[in-house]
């Protein structure tokens, strides 16, 4: 054997043997939040939970079977580096879609909110059909409220929460608990490098204030336990992994009540930035108790998925679809008929291609179905998909995002 090919095949070993045990991979390292002024992140959040809730008073007992499903994308965008090392970020939310589904005693109940309105079927027929700021939902709070306020949230490199303010401009309804003890609770780094193998905890904390707690303010403490699974590539970009184990409870509960919360995970931390990327978290719940003579109980299972959607480019993108008068035109639209080849717009006939007017907008029809229609503005190639309803009624608007 040459020298030169005895060099090389040296090499060879040397490289393979450096990716089988991933030298790099098992160096200890810093993990730190790395934000800078003008710095997006852009999240969604998934959530679906299975909820079975029971009471009883004397012989009389009711259950109902609850799912529902959610779905809330929200950004974070760094506006200040503070003197004391803190980050200062803006955190707004840009959409809202949730799906609520309920049977008891043979009775059926489907109720589905948007960034449009509300609309509820009870066993197969619609009973509201409304958008936000409607007499018809007159006695709901007006959800586009939420897209309107900017939280200010203060946070350590380790992601340790500081402070957040403007809470009290939320909607009532979302006022249920402290969003800074929330936060507090994601992922919070450890002080010193870790590799492979390495693990820490957090001390947790939840404060449940919401009024319509059959047991009044309910404060809840656990602890966080974080191990670190691998160093690797992930959305191509170099990330630890990490398993996440938690549990809450309520110390302090009454004689007899009880209320446990288990959670178990993984989350994808980005090496460069330090910021989370993918987050998926089982949840159990378990509370139990009795309240002026009526025993309860609440049993969940639910899976929640946080998603890192983009930076700036996405954060655009959300912006101009929150503020997209367009959604309102195209909600009115009558469109009575969806054949194989053909759709029925506001009295017109168009085929997969073909162009449309609509409140002074140049749209393509993409694609239809009888129960949803989508549509391609030309001017800035927005993408939306309209819901079809009986009578040829728009039920939602969702914009998809932007084409090329």
């Amino acid at each position: 054997m040459s020298r030169t090919l005895a060099i090389l095949l040296a090499l060879l070993i040397i490289g393979l043997t450096s990716l089988a045990l991933g030298d790099d991979a098992t160096e200890p390292v810093l993990l730190r939040y790395r934000f800078q002024p003008g710095d997006v992140q852009c999240y969604e959040v998934e959530a679906t939970f299975n909820m079975n809730v029971s009471g009883a008073q004397g012989a009389q007992q009711e259950s109902v079977s609850t799912v529902i499903s959610m779905r809330l994308p929200f950004s974070m965008r760094c506006t200040e580096l503070a003197d004391d090392g803190t980050m200062v970020a803006e955190i707004r939310f840009h959409g809202l879609h949730m799906h609520i589904k309920m049977q008891q005693a043979g009775q059926n109940m489907t109720v589905t909110a948007d960034e449009v309105g509300v609309r509820v079927v009870q066993n197969g027929t619609v009973v509201m059909d409304g958008a936000w700021g409607s007499p018809e939902l007159s006695q709901f709070p007006d959800m586009r409220t939420l897209f309107e306020i900017a939280l200010g949230a203060r946070f350590t490199d380790r992601g340790e929460m500081v402070e957040i303010t403007n809470l009290d401009e939320l909607p009532q309804e979302f006022q249920g608990f402290d969003l800074s003890q929330a936060l507090d609770n994601q992922v919070v780094y450890p002080e010193h490098p870790v590799a492979p193998g390495d693990s820490w905890v957090h001390d947790l904390s939840q404060n449940l204030m919401n009024a319509t707690l059959p047991t009044g303010p309910v404060s809840m403490v656990g602890q966080a336990r974080y191990t670190v699974l691998e160093q690797t590539t992930y959305r191509n970009r170099g990330c630890l992994k990490l398993a996440i184990e938690a549990d809450l409870d309520v110390p302090d509960a009454d004689e007899g009540m009880r209320l446990d919360q288990t959670f178990q995970g993984t989350a994808y931390i980005d090496l460069a930035t330090g910021v989370p990327l993918d987050t998926r978290i089982n949840v159990e719940q378990d509370l139990a108790g009795s309240f002026e003579g009526t025993e309860f109980s609440i049993a969940g299972q639910g899976t929640v998925t946080i998603t890192y959607i983009g930076g700036k480019k996405k954060y655009a993108e959300l912006v101009r679809a929150a503020t997209d008068e367009a959604v309102g035109v195209l909600r009115e639209l009558h469109v009575p008929m969806v054949t194989e080849t053909s759709v029925a717009i506001n009295g017109k006939d168009y085929a997969k291609g073909d162009s449309v007017n609509i409140g002074g907008d140049t749209y393509t029809v993409v694609a239809f179905k009888t129960t949803a229609l989508k549509l391609h503005r030309r001017t800035d190639s927005a993408v939306y998909q309209l819901g079809l309803g009986s009578g040829g009624r728009v039920t939602y608007v969702k914009l998809l995002g932007y084409a090329d």
